[in-house]
């Protein structure tokens, strides 16, 4: 408390008597001297015992490790149908988004009944070559055998199968063709249709994509696997602090609200450039969200110390401002653990004494 005193002088007015036969009598001014006792005040505190406290704030933004970013191929499709919204959850294998692919469905089936057709022919064919084989030996059955029978035997034998190997190499040459074409037109389908593959939430999905047209290579949905989810940091110098299975609090905003999240640190072994904490709760965030951990360095308890703010820097050292007689003096003084809110004193000043937070 600085006290500051003002000397006031009240000077009294010279009182002027008039007689009344016109003389004129003078009394002496009167000079009263006025204490004024205002003050100026200061903050101040009394040094004291308590506990120093020192924290950090390290930011996290919760992260998908596993994600499947899918878009269509195409262009030029009409989206007919739209299976998912955001936060959906999705398995592997499921249909999530359709386009317009009726004309390439019924160009298959065409294709497919073309395949068919060819490879009934190309069995036919086969048969009819069998039965004619069969035939030439049966014409030969009842003859004698004799090398001249046997040679006119091979020689008709290898007169059908050239006969039938044009038109059988033929199919197969259009079988495989056709067979090729299908193939392309299943792709080409199937780009159509856009599967999830893997399990996991839907994070983000276009909107107003129904009755759109499909624009290639354009995101259109992502799937999130929630397994591998965790709230991730790449303030490295902290990492030693934390220990495996302990629980933490992790603030994060969800619609204008603090939200608080239990989480443990994970994949303790994988924390070369980032820190990964994972919600113990089975929570369900959206990947994106920024959140805090609050991690206490360190601590002291039962010792001497002052408030944080009281604590000044020069070039000769730190001094904290001691009020003395009314008015604050330097002080310096050595500093222990520097803390939240106070600051630990370790020399300098004694229990009870008062100091000034601001000069």
């Amino acid at each position: 408390m600085k006290g500051k005193i003002t000397a006031g002088i009240l000077i009294g007015s010279m009182l002027i008597m008039t007689t009344a036969c016109g003389a004129q009598e003078q009394k002496e001014a009167e000079v009263v001297l006025v204490q004024d006792n205002s003050q100026e005040t200061y903050h101040t505190a009394t040094v004291g015992y308590g506990d120093v406290t020192k924290h950090v704030n390290i930011n996290c933004t919760y992260t998908a490790t596993q994600t499947q970013n899918l878009s269509f191929p195409v262009d030029g499709y009409l989206i007919e149908k739209v299976n998912v919204k955001k936060g959906d959850y999705v398995t592997k294998g499921q249909l999530l988004v359709s386009l317009d692919v009726q004309d390439l469905k019924e160009q298959i089936e065409e294709q497919e009944y073309t395949i068919q057709s060819l490879e009934l022919k190309q069995k036919q064919t086969k048969e009819l070559q069998e039965f004619d084989l069969e035939s030439a030996d049966t014409l030969f059955e009842y003859t004698g055998k004799s090398v001249q029978d046997r040679n006119e035997l091979k020689k008709k034998k290898e007169n059908i199968l050239k006969q039938y190997k044009t038109t059988l190499e033929d199919l197969e040459d259009s079988i495989l063709v056709e067979k090729d074409r299908l193939a392309a037109q299943k792709a080409r389908y199937e780009e159509g249709q856009m599967f999830a593959g893997i399990n996991g939430e839907v994070t983000y999905i276009k909107t107003s994509l129904l009755d759109t047209y499909s624009k290639k290579d354009e995101l259109v949905l992502t799937i999130s696997d929630q397994d591998t989810c965790y709230f991730v940091s790449d303030t490295m110098e902290y990492a030693d602090f934390f220990a495996e299975g302990e629980t933490l609090e992790l603030t994060y905003r969800e619609s204008g609200k603090d939200m608080v999240c239990p989480v443990q640190p994970a994949l303790k072994e994988s924390w070369n450039e980032e820190m990964y904490f994972k919600p113990v709760d089975g929570a369900l965030i959206d990947t994106g969200k920024s959140g805090s951990l609050t991690l206490e360095l360190d601590s002291r308890k039962n010792v001497l110390c002052v408030p944080a703010d009281a604590v000044h820097e020069s070039s000769n050292g730190t001094f904290v401002y001691l009020m003395q007689d009314g008015l604050p003096q330097m002080r310096y003084v050595t500093l222990g653990l520097v803390g939240d809110d106070t600051a630990e004193i370790t020399d300098g000043l004694q229990p009870g004494e008062i100091i000034a937070l601001t000069k």
